[in-house]
């Protein structure tokens, strides 16, 4: 009887820990093949996101302050496997823009490392 019950706790214990897209808590996070286009009120932009865990959403945080004290935030939107992308609009012409991204899953979230900036062109 003993062994039946090991026996049930191993295949249990093997059958949780192979269990297929389960999540962790976010360790490492970065962004690749960022591109950025804007016109004098818009700004686009995609990029491929390499994670240490499953990534339930990513958000872009935009500002023209380079220290991020006062932001904007929008839900990115997965556009393939790893990549994600997002139009703003109404942004004022001729500013400087920084972003920055965040990522969540149920367990952590974590901003990048990476910051960006781009300029809105002049009217």
């Amino acid at each position: 009887m003993k062994r039946i019950y090991l026996l049930l706790l191993a295949l249990a214990t093997i059958f949780v820990a192979c269990k297929k897209n389960r999540e962790a808590e976010l360790t490492t996070f970065s962004i690749k093949n960022e591109k950025i286009a804007s016109t004098t009120t818009t700004m686009e932009l995609t990029c491929e996101v390499v994670c240490s865990a499953t990534i339930k959403e990513l958000y872009l945080q935009y500002s023209t302050n380079a220290d991020f004290t006062k932001y904007e935030e929008v839900l990115m939107n997965e556009i393939g496997k790893s990549y994600y992308g997002v139009t703003i609009d109404n942004l004022t012409p001729n500013t400087t823009y920084y972003v920055r991204y965040l990522a969540e899953n149920s367990y952590s979230s974590m901003l990048s490392d990476k910051i960006s900036k781009f300029n809105t062109q002049k009217t």
